[in-house]
């Protein structure tokens, strides 16, 4: 049997995390980076958590459709999972939100420009004496954030 060498494989490539790249580019602090990681660990785990429940929920009411064991929740943190490597623009996602952020300040990424003053960054996860801040949200409010970034 002939072995096929191929030169465009993608085999040997390694993926980088494009949130980490970009933010040490821009100059964020670490304590900042360590902020965001940390949220998107947590609002990945609060929808994994209620994603559990419906499953569970699902199975003691001995529901025969494979639908009701996939659901948004589950969804929604596959989405927020993936995007460590690719970007998928939902407002639920900490990431996106970030890099939306720095992007309306007109933080140049490529370094072709320089910028007279480092960015400035609102994390409002970290406010929570707020109750509009995201710190309070639970799985829904994550589900109806991301439904409304896809619908725009």
């Amino acid at each position: 049997m002939k072995e096929i060498k191929s030169k465009t494989s993608s085999a040997g490539k390694k993926l980088v995390p494009w949130f980490e790249a970009m933010v040490k580019q821009v100059g964020l602090s670490k304590s900042e980076i360590a902020d965001v990681l940390n949220e998107q660990e947590v609002r990945i785990s609060k929808l994994n958590d209620a994603s559990a429940y419906m499953v569970s929920v699902a199975l003691k009411r001995d529901c025969t459709e494979s639908d009701g064991l996939w659901n948004v929740y589950g969804k929604l943190a596959l989405i927020l999972e993936r995007c460590k490597y690719i970007p998928c623009g939902s407002r639920a996602c900490v990431y996106c939100t970030v890099a939306q952020q720095l992007h309306f300040q007109g933080i140049d990424i490529g370094g072709k420009h320089t910028i007279n003053k480092l960015p400035a960054l609102y994390l409002d996860f970290l406010n929570s004496s707020n109750e509009s801040s995201s710190f309070h949200w639970d799985a829904k409010k994550l589900v109806e954030r991301h439904g409304d970034g896809m619908l725009k």
